[in-house]
């Protein structure tokens, strides 16, 4: 039956008998599975249980098979050369961020080195041969290494415990995992007669641990590798090659949970002596984003290599040719299936790519770009791991105790990127509980919220800055003082083994997580009883007041309470924050769940910034921001900067026009549809941000039913907010105090 099946997989004519025969066999075999007789003739002979007894058709060949991988094994040949030249086998480290295509790398090498029965490896090798897989076209390491070494695989991304004792049972686990894999190669089916009385009784433990449903377990958690390593060994005659995925996350939770050092040692005895000393070992490839090769057990391994994103070696992410060939494919199947993808290949590139190669290239977010494409939209399939939620929590408590990590954040979002010093790499025994933040900004690129360039300031031009305002028709500035743009822009001191880095945040998806941890940050500064006080008179005025009071109310309270480490130079701090005091305010009514408060809402044909709503009452703000500086070449060819004084009247000009272009964007793109039925009064706002300085424009819509028009009832207009803004802004008045006028009553 099994030869049968294999006949019908791989025969091209009779399609829909193939397929036909194939689900009859198919059903049969989950019916009743085909048992692989165990090789139990001796009395010394143990066999291992046994979860595939039917093979199918693994899930590296089916995505080959369907189109759905991208040819990396052109990289297989970095390792496959090294293995066998010296003693020791090499050891290579492939350090990426998160969801770069790292463990479909890892399996992918499993599947190419491990041996298996006969007939899985035709399968197998007619997948490699018929796609014209890269690794093939090299004959020699591909007769040499393919399906002739037996693979452990490990994964270690579940190895984890709230304390030590947890971490090591969580690894016998992902052990006895990997033993499971390792039976397919035949490797425990030699003479046992040749093994040693404890190696007898080991195997039988292992029997008894993995049908077992309790958690138990009495195998030695620091010697169980190595066991199965030399237990393989000696009943296969071949060493044991060791693939190991996500080799951080145990190091990276026992730091977070404070137990680093029992774990360190712990992981030296398991894992590291068994990379640095075990001759049954021919060689090893791990993958994960921290670099533990400087500290950490992996200290002292001889022939380890590390390959960061700086390395040309390991380009395993997609390039720009991988995703416009899915993206082609994706938007160009079949006619009868023809559904074109609602968004162009330049917005895909925007939203997960902005990786830069050693080589130069630019590299793409596998997970995300295959989501996208399956999926038909584009937003965030961003998971956070282990390592990235210790990331997340180390960022927020750094925003609320380092301003300049706040600069940071927000010349990242409104520059694109910041230069500073940051270290060559991140050790693994550093503190992270009182991590610096040029180890913090480190940490960010290994998990990939940013990326690092090296800065070479020999290449950065000389510019000029301004004090002046700016518009398109600006042809002179004074006060013009000439600065290098290196010196003007590094941030930090330079220390020892530290270097000057470019960091940007990538793309469009992460530049959301991004705004996602301000929301985050907003929301835990205002959770205090006096925030929430004036959260809650600031959100009466915003639904229920006349138009004058809350721009006068709501100016006040921006250049008052926004945070000051905070610049503001980017439109979603303003959002953020906004949005966070409102929500708080919501959440503390009398009946919290009365209004409702969102952020970045679709509507009509684009997203409005902010709703706010009820049964009856709806308020829509939109934002806009005038960048505080703008670079532009004069007639001499001069690169200038220009920052914008709010007192300067082209200025104020310009910041007028653009909370108009934010109202009118209310209306123009039928903002409207998202207000609930029931609701009879409408409140549309135009905000424009300059820092802290604001121009506002609104209007104030009614309607008896959901089935009549709406009609203007209040303007507030820019002649209005002009007089609001002389008298806060260039001191033609006194601010009224308190910020909020307490005598105004809904």
């Amino acid at each position: 039956m099994i030869a049968l099946f294999k006949w019908l997989r791989w025969s091209s004519p009779y399609n829909s008998l193939r397929q036909y025969v194939t689900g009859i066999i198919t059903r049969c075999a989950r019916a009743a599975p085909y048992k692989i007789p165990a090789s139990n003739d001796c009395s010394n002979c143990v066999s291992l249980p046994t979860h595939r007894q039917f093979k199918m058709p693994n899930n590296f060949t089916s995505m080959v098979e369907l189109h759905a991988y991208m040819d990396k094994t052109g990289d297989f040949q970095h390792i496959l050369k090294e293995i066998g030249r010296s003693m020791s086998g090499p050891v290579h480290v492939i350090l990426r961020p998160r969801r770069t295509g790292k463990s479909t790398f890892l399996r992918s090498l499993a599947e190419f080195m491990k041996k298996t029965s006969p007939g899985d490896a035709m399968v197998r090798r007619r997948t490699f041969e018929k796609y014209e897989l890269a690794i093939s076209r090299d004959e020699e390491l591909f007769e040499r290494h393919f399906g002739a070494h037996i693979v452990l695989y490990l994964d270690l991304t579940n190895v984890v415990g709230l304390d030590l004792a947890g971490l090591q049972a969580s690894f016998v686990q992902a052990v006895l995992n990997g033993v499971q894999d390792m039976k397919e190669s035949g490797c425990f089916n030699g003479n046992h007669d040749e093994l040693e009385p404890e190696d007898i009784y080991f195997l039988k433990q292992i029997r008894k641990v993995s049908q077992r449903a309790d958690a138990t377990s009495p195998l030695d958690p620091i010697n169980i590798l190595k066991q199965v390593i030399r237990v393989a060994n000696r009943l296969s005659k071949r060493c044991v090659f060791l693939i190991i995925d996500e080799y951080d996350t145990p190091i990276a939770v026992a730091m977070d949970k404070g137990y680093y050092a029992e774990a360190n040692y712990f992981l030296r005895q398991a894992l590291g002596d068994v990379l640095k000393n075990e001759p049954a070992v021919s060689g090893a490839m791990l993958a994960g984003i921290m670099d533990l090769a400087q500290a950490g057990w992996m200290s002292g391994l001889n022939q380890m290599t590390a390959f960061t994103l700086e390395s040309p070696e390991y380009e395993i992410m997609f390039t720009e040719g991988d995703v416009e060939t899915l993206f082609y494919m994706a938007n160009h199947p079949k006619p009868t299936e023809h559904t074109p993808l609602p968004f162009t290949f330049d917005k895909l590139k925007a939203w997960y790519g902005g990786y830069d190669s050693a080589s130069g290239r630019k590299l793409y977010n596998p997970w995300s770009v295959t989501n996208a494409l399956s999926k038909k939209r584009l937003g965030s399939f961003w998971e956070k791991t282990g390592v990235d939620i210790r990331a997340q929590d180390l960022m927020q408590n750094m925003l609320d105790e380092d301003a300049d990590f706040g600069a940071d954040i927000d010349g990242l979002l409104a520059d694109g990127h910041i230069t500073c010093h940051l270290p060559r790499n991140l050790k693994a025994d550093c503190d992270l509980a009182n991590m610096t933040r040029p180890q913090l900004l480190r940490l960010m690129v290994y998990t990939g919220y940013l990326n690092a360039v090296p800065f070479d300031s020999a290449k950065t031009p000389s510019v000029q800055l301004s004090n002046g305002g700016y518009d398109d028709d600006d042809d002179e500035d004074t006060n013009v003082l000439a600065v290098n743009w290196h010196q003007l822009q590094i941030r930090g001191v330079p220390e020892a083994n530290t270097e000057a880095t470019k960091l940007t945040i990538p793309n469009q998806e992460v530049r959301g997580v991004f705004i996602d941890w301000l929301k985050l940050n907003m929301a835990r500064k205002l959770d205090t009883p006096e925030r929430i006080s004036e959260s809650q008179d600031l959100f009466e005025i915003t639904h229920s007041a006349d138009l004058e009071t809350f721009a006068n109310s709501f100016s006040i309270w921006i250049e008052q309470k926004l945070p000051t480490n905070f610049i503001s130079e980017v439109e979603c701090v303003y959002q953020a924050y906004i949005f966070g005091y409102f929500a708080a305010a919501a959440a503390h009514r009398e009946n919290p769940r009365e209004w409702s408060v969102t952020i970045e809402q679709a509507a009509g044909q684009g997203r409005l910034d902010l709703l706010i709503q009820n049964s009856t009452h709806a308020v829509v703000h939109e934002y806009k921001r005038l960048e505080p500086k703008k670079e532009y070449k004069d007639k001499n060819g001069t690169i200038k900067r220009i920052i914008r004084d709010y007192k300067n009247p082209k200025t104020e000009t310009l910041l007028e026009r653009l909370s108009i272009k934010a109202l009118n964007q209310t209306e123009n793109r039928r903002y409207r549809v998202t207000i609930g039925e029931g609701v009879t009064e409408l409140r549309e706002v135009g905000i424009a941000f300059l820092r802290r300085n604001t121009a506002i424009v609104s209007r104030l819509l009614e309607r008896p039913d959901k089935d009549t028009e709406w009609r203007v009832k209040e303007e507030y207009t820019v002649e209005q907010d002009r007089i609001r803004r002389k008298r806060m802004y260039h001191n033609v008045a006194t601010i009224p105090e308190p910020w909020i006028r307490k005598s105004w009553e809904p």
